[in-house]
């Protein structure tokens, strides 16, 4: 389809919708709008050590580079530090649980200063040592480096801080057991890199009472509710070493019980739960309403080819039926299975019907043997991806690796014959704003796919609620922004981008395509995207865009009257021999040049010299044009920069009336203190005494709304909004249908919303969603709707009289 050339619209957030010729939607495309800058600098950061500790200092190191080639030196940088919990999970020991219950605020840190002749920086933070015993942290490295125009470019790095010398753990305990049968509790203590240690610790036993109790939520909403008691069973100091520790203990009474380890003279602890039951040993306290189990589901590999069998082992919190079935946008296959020993082990063939991914779905159901047994139930849910390699598509892009601007570049694929591919050629700077990855549609349709069965299960029913009806809720209306937006734009920065459209290999499988590179200089990403029948595939390729001199102005977005800038131009030497440049400056438009317009700088050899120039914006707008050249070895590099005066303030009205007696004639003044190029007017004329509002209409139909009062004030005057836009000859408004500039939608609209704002007795809420009737919102919504109603609106009969009689009795 043809490239949509729309005016431009106001910054936000757009989606782009296709439909069929009878309205059914094909697909959608969100876009983000904004008068952005592209990035001129790429920044690589990384960490002294792949891991710190606390009471120790860790450095990120920096550099930062011109996307077109020489180090970015002498720009200003900023690097913030943030840590967070992270979790300690050594391979091998997936039995056991090593996650800490303390809890601790971490503070931010930012440190600042600027890159050095090579464009590289380094900061260092110290980690405090009260951060001990919080088990593994994540450090995050925020790091923004400043180009010579003073945007920013951000990159994040991260690294594992280790809180402890030894991480204690406990393995998997029966989640069922039986009271006056021991039990053993499997510990472990482990270095970071998961080895075996000894060490002292403390463990306790908790065994948790319950009370059930029906709470409301304040909603209208009920539910039962178990409020816990904790009893101390074990408290004492106990030795851990090596893979064979196991703490016995008997639990006497049925119930709720937990496990907490931790490291002696330490606030932070672990801990693991367990139930315990025998037919006699049971109190109504014992447990907690509506428990559930999980059922883990550990798979062989991360990832499996289409002709390979998947083993899954299931393992169990305790025995029962165990149904398994691979699940997607429907069931496709079901078994079930008896527990032994509290897992299952089983094996399924993976054909292609399976690619991209399947899921594994397992309930596990404890037989009812005795009724006084907790309710019981587990679930558990695993995603098995499957692929087939043969859906791949495979591309090879060979361009120019260096480039000077204002050039032809040829571009050769190779790709299979009679291949579908597009090509596009887009600055680096702009697909680094928003980390743009090259697409890969391969891995779009080949994406993992959401689980699109539901599951039911009636268990947590099994006790009665009470729930309420909830209200419909709506959101609030806005104001016209056509008006708002900046009244003067031009392409600030001629955005390096270029699409191919649809083409098609030839029988060799090759494509050639030709680019007209600009007066540019940074860093083109050539990518390409191609598919045949079900196969699928991308590539990409980079082109250094650099002449021997680069010209970089460090310009503002736009000027307003009367600004005064200096301006800082960047000359850059991409080659190994140092150069001498002469360079000068030239405006156009309504700016003049304060001082000299010529200057020298030394450029040494694959490095960066500047000069700096003063510009003002004069009393007018419009558009601008700033053009710096530079003479340097026996060359003339020049640069030009496309920029506007703007409006010094946003959008302004002023109105006024007045009157003239008949037969006479008065001159009219229409002045103000605005800039003329940016200034609207409009005069009415009318024998009415009602044209002294005209004003007041326009802002009438954008009037913001939300709850009951600002509906009805929004929606009232529009009722008679045609009468009087006739009465003082004003222009109406013709649009028609769903939109907000008819006010007759308006007003019909603002009908429905009422609806769904009334309560049980009639009243109005002030709120949607509320729960309690506004008596003042109600009268003004009745006199607005029997008004709407004679004016020929459709008013919900029922409704109105509901709504009437709460006002009558009220």
């Amino acid at each position: 389809m043809p490239i949509l050339n729309c005016p431009p619209p106001v910054t936000g957030n757009y989606t782009v919708e296709i439909y069929t010729g009878n309205d059914i939607l094909i697909g959608s495309k969100s876009l983000n709008v904004e008068e952005f800058m592209p990035d001129r600098i790429k920044v690589d950061i990384a960490t002294d050590k792949k891991e710190g500790f606390v009471a120790q200092s860790v450095t990120l190191n920096g550099t930062a580079i011109n996307l077109f080639g020489p180090p970015a030196s002498n720009r200003k940088y900023q690097v913030q530090l943030n840590l967070k919990r992270d979790q300690f999970a050594p391979k091998g020991l997936e039995n056991y649980l090593f996650e800490l219950e303390k809890y601790t605020d971490f503070e931010s840190k930012v440190k600042e200063g600027e890159t050095d002749a090579n464009g590289k920086f380094a900061t260092t933070f110290d980690i405090p040592a009260e951060y001990a015993d919080l088990g593994v942290l994540e450090a995050k490295f925020w790091a923004t480096v400043f180009d010579e125009s003073g945007r920013p470019v951000n990159r994040l790095a991260k690294m594992p801080i280790y809180t402890q010398d030894a991480f204690f753990g406990i393995g998997n305990v029966s989640e069922y057991v039986s009271t006056r049968s021991p039990m053993n509790i499997p510990l472990i203590v482990v270095n970071k890199e998961g080895k075996t240690m000894s060490a002292d610790a403390n463990i306790k036993i908790i065994r948790h009472e319950w009370r059930t109790v029906l709470q409301s939520s304040g909603n209208g909403r009920y539910s039962y509710e178990s409020q816990r008691q904790d009893v101390t069973e074990v408290d004492k100091t106990i030795k851990i070493s090596g893979t064979n520790t196991k703490f016995a203990y008997t639990p006497a009474t049925s119930g709720d019980y937990e496990v907490q380890i931790s490291r002696l003279g330490s606030k932070s602890y672990l801990k693991k739960s367990f139930y315990a039951y025998r037919f006699g040993d049971t109190e109504s306290t014992s447990f907690a309403v509506n428990r559930e189990g999980r059922v883990q589901i550990e798979l062989d590999k991360e990832k499996y080819k289409v002709g390979e069998t998947a083993n899954i082992l299931f393992t169990c919190p305790f025995e029962g039926r165990l149904l398994v079935t691979l699940e997607r946008d429907r069931v496709i296959k079901h078994l079930y299975f008896d527990t032994d020993k509290k897992a299952k082990q089983i094996s399924i063939p993976l054909g292609v019907e399976l690619v991209p991914n399947v899921f594994v779905s397992a309930t596990l159901i404890r037989p009812m043997r005795e009724l006084n047994v907790p309710l019981t139930v587990a679930h558990g849910y695993a995603a098995l991806m499957v692929e087939n390699t043969a859906n791949q598509l495979p591309i090879t892009i060979t361009a120019a690796e260096t480039s000077r601007s204002k050039t032809r570049q040829k571009i050769n694929v190779k790709t299979e014959p009679n291949t579908e591919l597009t090509l596009a050629v887009v600055d680096e700077g702009i697909l680094q704003i928003k980390n743009t990855k090259t697409p890969s549609p391969y891995d779009f349709f080949y994406q993992k796919r959401a689980l699109e069965v539901t599951s039911h299960d009636i268990y947590p029913y099994l006790f009665p609620e009470m729930v309420s009806n909830g209200m419909l809720t709506g959101g609030d209306g806005g104001f016209d922004l056509s008006k708002r937006v900046n009244p003067l734009t031009n392409k600030r920065v001629k955005l390096v981008t270029y699409w191919s459209g649809t083409l098609r290999s030839d029988s060799k499988g090759v494509i050639n395509y030709e680019v007209n590179i600009p007066q540019f200089s940074g860093d083109l990403r050539v990518m390409a995207v191609a598919y045949k029948d079900s196969r699928f595939g991308s590539s990409d390729a980079h082109i250094k865009v650099a002449d021997p001199v680069v010209i970089t102005s460090g310009l503002p977005r736009f000027l307003s009257p009367r600004d005064t800038i200096s301006i800082p131009v960047t000359l850059a030497n991409t080659t190994a021999k140092a150069a001498e440049a002469k360079t000068s400056i030239k405006v156009e438009g309504p700016l003049a040049i304060v001082g000299s317009n010529t200057a020298t700088a030394n450029l040494p050899a694959n490095a960066e010299g500047r000069v700096s120039y003063r510009v003002v914006a004069l009393d007018d707008i419009g558009e601008a044009k700033i053009s710096v050249t530079a003479n340097a070895m026996g060359e003339t590099f020049s640069e030009i920069t496309d920029i506007t005066v703007r409006p010094p303030a946003s959008l302004q009205k002023v109105s006024g009336s007045g009157a003239i007696d008949g037969g006479k004639t008065e001159a009219l003044a229409m002045t103000a203190n605005f800039t003329p190029e940016s200034t609207d007017g409009k005069l009415i004329i009318s024998r009415s005494p009602l044209a002294q509002f005209a004003a007041d209409l326009e802002y009438l139909i954008g009037y913001p709304h939300g709850c009951v009062e600002q509906t009805v004030s929004q929606a009232f005057p529009q009722v008679y909004f045609f009468d009087l836009s006739k009465t003082i000859g004003s222009a109406t408004r013709t649009a028609t249908g769903t939109n907000s500039n008819n006010p007759n939608w308006n007003v019909q609209e603002a009908i429905g919303k009422l609806n769904t704002m009334q309560l049980s007795n009639g009243g109005l809420v002030y709120w949607q969603g509320g729960d309690e009737e506004s008596w003042w919102g109600s009268v003004f919504a009745a006199h607005f709707l029997i008004e709407a109603q004679k004016a020929g609106f459709a008013v919900n009969q029922g409704m109105l009289d509901r709504l009437l009689r709460y006002v009558q009795q009220n």
